[in-house]
């Protein structure tokens, strides 16, 4: 049993009253909207719906709303619903009937439902498809990736965040050297040999030593960016402390490349399902990271018929397909709502020049995205039957890198756009689906997949492992 487990338990049990366990649990997912690193840096202001009710004159009584949220800079309301159920509840339609009249006004943009269940009925897993605003989820597994330490969690108190990465020795000592230093002289320079972690080293002593307006006129000699070391300075979802840093661009670097690099990157980049992330012919910007939602890459026949070449899962980078020619060949559509890191083709020149290690590591990635170029076009040549359950176990191993299930997941694509990318009718792929569920290889609820066996998924395309 996990921490948050138990501490979601521990509501339950205290709890006298439905209401009374709500609110310990709408208490929780407000602080985790205000501190966890994607929606920090999204949200300016989160609100218990009652608070944000009064503040604007509106009706203050429960009409399932649970907390309201505007988006920095763009000023737009969120509205979001919690649901603290048992993990093994089966939610239903009803359950988020009240919410879907209640936030279906102008005002808000999006909606969000945080659950501690993934076990969604039919009805209910439907009634969040195409919504207009859309819905997204919150689940039981964001929640406990989170970077708040939950077993050090208490209401209303200062949050505590689990461990992040230190500075290696000789950064310490300049860290303490410079610290020392400025007792004596009101400015300095730092000098350290390349490929020792300066940047990342200026950024912890700006940390130690300064506040944000102190940082504005101490930080000139530094030659960092102040809006930068702003973004970086909360705890955000920086490279050195996000959990896909194991797949994403960073894999291969040292913990000092990843520190250097992270003050590069443009992160919680936001695209609405539907949205388009870059265009066909458009002049090539740089490489992006998906930390959230997935994409589809498309391209075009000689009909202009509509391609996908591939489907993108977080912490898997888009853009090679303009790295040769610095033009997109492809366009990159949002799935559903994307949040991605963006590290600019100038940029990624100017790290190169410091670590050379980055052409290495895209040209590693360019060569596996190769490779599995020539999977599919072998798959082209297999039976439908077998382009399906390749499919369906790619995207299997694909999750369970990332840490999610392997064996039960949502695609987030339609029947429609598998069957284009495997070239198979989209009746083909239903039919298929069915068939497995009848041999006793799957379990489909919509877009609901869960794998019963996968050894006779395996048997289907004559291999043991993906």
């Amino acid at each position: 049993m996990t921490t948050l487990t138990q501490l979601l338990n521990t509501y339950r049990e205290a709890a006298q009253t439905e209401r009374e366990k709500g609110s310990y649990f709408e208490e929780l997912i407000c602080t985790y909207l205000r501190n966890e690193p994607t929606y920090q840096d999204l949200y300016e202001k989160v609100w218990l719906y009652s608070d944000w009710a009064r503040e604007n004159d509106l009706d203050a009584r429960d009409t399932g709303i649970d907390l309201v949220a505007k988006t920095q800079g763009t000023d737009e309301y969120h509205a979001i619903q919690c649901k603290l159920y048992a993990e093994n509840y089966r939610l239903r339609k009803e359950d988020i009937d009240s919410f879907f009249t209640a936030s279906g006004k102008k005002i808000f943009s999006h909606r969000i439902i945080v659950s501690t269940t993934n076990n969604w009925n039919d009805h209910a897993e439907a009634a969040i498809q195409d919504q207009n605003p859309p819905v997204t989820k919150i689940d039981l597994n964001d929640l406990e990736n989170s970077k708040i330490n939950w077993a050090k969690y208490q209401p209303k108190k200062e949050i505590i965040f689990k461990p992040q990465k230190t500075l290696r020795e000789h950064q310490v000592n300049a860290l303490d050297g410079v610290e020392a230093g400025l007792k004596l002289a009101d400015r300095g320079k730092l000098i350290m040999a390349c490929g020792t972690g300066k940047t990342f080293t200026g950024l912890k002593i700006a940390e130690k030593l300064a506040t944000l307006s102190e940082m504005e006129k101490d930080l000139d000699d530094m030659n960092t960016s102040i809006s930068t070391v702003k973004s970086n300075l909360r705890n955000s979802g920086t490279c050195e402390n996000c959990n896909l840093d194991d797949i994403c661009l960073p894999k291969g670097f040292d913990q000092f490349e990843i520190g250097e690099l992270s003050l590069l990157v443009s992160r919680n980049n936001i695209r609405q399902k539907g949205e388009v992330i870059y265009h066909a012919g458009s002049p090539y910007r740089g490489m992006i990271a998906i930390r959230s939602g997935s994409a589809k890459l498309i391209s075009f026949g000689l009909q202009g018929q509509e391609l996908i070449v591939d489907f993108t899962l977080p912490g898997e980078v888009l853009g090679f397909d303009g790295l040769e020619t610095k033009i997109y060949n492809c366009t990159a559509i949002a799935l559903e709502t994307v949040n991605y890191c963006y590290l600019e083709d100038k940029k990624i020149d100017h790290f190169d020049a410091q670590n050379s290690h980055i052409n290495e590591l895209l040209l590693q990635r360019s060569c596996a995205q190769f490779n599995a170029q020539v999977n599919r076009m072998i798959l082209n040549r297999s039976t439908a039957e077998e382009r399906v359950a390749y499919f369906l176990l790619q995207i299997s191993e694909r999750l369970k890198k990332r840490g999610y299930s392997e064996l039960e997941f949502r695609l987030s694509m339609t029947r429609e756009e598998i069957g284009n990318h495997l070239g198979l009718a989209h009746e083909t792929v239903s039919r298929l689906f069915n068939s497995f569920q009848v041999k006793n290889m799957i379990e489909v609820q919509l877009r609901l997949v869960k794998i019963i066996d996968k050894k006779k998924l395996l048997n289907v395309i004559n291999q043991e492992t993906v």
